[in-house]
């Protein structure tokens, strides 16, 4: 679970988990037939980590940012992406992506077909489907958080 409890004020989360650097962060809420994703793509330099975590870090990014539709159920909605929002010290931009939650399987087998799944970390979940993915999540080898 989150160690802290996310507070919003103005659209800043104050009081957000922040992992290390490289910095990217994943938030789900898995409901019964929708899962909605939101993505915070940092403005920040990505000279920090290893080298592995750099190209992951921008494998992520070129993954989500090069498509606004993923597999027959999945999109990218750009009219509610949100520029220049600040979380802590950090400057980004936050991406929706939504899809059926009865399209998990193929979500699991495009985040392992692209190579997505070592990076980020962290992924924190919501929703009744948190607990119910926890082992697929798992198994494709994100450390994830429900709450």
């Amino acid at each position: 679970m989150c160690t802290k409890r996310c507070t919003v004020s103005h659209l800043s989360l104050s009081n957000t988990y922040i992992p290390p650097v490289p910095t990217q962060w994943f938030g789900v809420d898995i409901g019964g037939s929708l899962v909605k994703c939101v993505y915070y793509e940092t403005q920040d330099d990505h000279t920090q980590g290893t080298n592995a975590e750099r190209e992951g870090v921008a494998s992520v990014k070129k993954f989500i940012k090069s498509n606004l539709k993923y597999g027959s159920s999945g999109s990218r909605d750009q009219r509610l992406e949100m520029k220049d929002m600040h979380i802590q010290t950090h400057k980004g931009t936050l991406h929706f992506i939504k899809f059926a939650t009865n399209r998990m399987d193929g979500f699991f087998d495009m985040v392992t077909k692209n190579g997505l799944s070592k990076f980020p970390k962290v992924v924190c979940a919501t929703g009744g489907g948190a607990f119910k993915f926890d082992k697929d999540f798992k198994e494709v080898r994100a450390s994830y958080n429900s709450s």
